[in-house]
């Protein structure tokens, strides 16, 4: 097995925790109470004080087999975009409607990715969480 099918292997499914949390932020969104931080013409991070928590939760319970989560968000995006990946290592969680990535592949609800992705879709909510390896003593 090579290490990128170890990696993708090490994040193949989420926990029922983590999978918990994230109906609470899809919960906090349909209620509208999350604001819109940066908003540009092509989307925006949404924001609250009870999404920021989940957030955190979420972070927490997927910082997993030497990986912690370096960064998290919630945004939304109008028509796709193009997702960078600075650590190389990154989770990202569709929230609603379908998307797909370029080249033709589907998003699913939990996606693990080693690349830079283009993500086609209109009105996307997701989590884009990045990863990096957890230092050892």
């Amino acid at each position: 097995m090579t290490q990128i099918e170890s990696q993708q292997n090490t994040f193949k499914e989420i926990s029922d925790q983590a999978k918990a949390v994230v109906g609470r932020i899809k919960h906090i969104i349909a209620e509208g109470s999350v604001g819109k931080k940066g908003e540009a013409s092509s989307g925006w991070e949404l924001s609250s004080k009870e999404l920021d928590q989940e957030i955190r939760t979420l972070s927490n319970e997927l910082s997993i087999n030497g990986y912690t989560v370096y960064n998290c968000k919630v945004c939304h995006l109008v028509r796709g975009g193009i997702i960078q990946n600075r650590t190389g290592h990154q989770i990202i969680i569709l929230l609603n409607r379908n998307a797909t990535f370029l080249p033709k592949k589907p998003l699913l609800s939990f996606h693990y990715t080693t690349q830079i992705e283009r993500l086609l879709g209109d009105n996307v909510d997701l989590i884009i969480m990045s990863l990096r390896k957890s230092e050892t003593c």
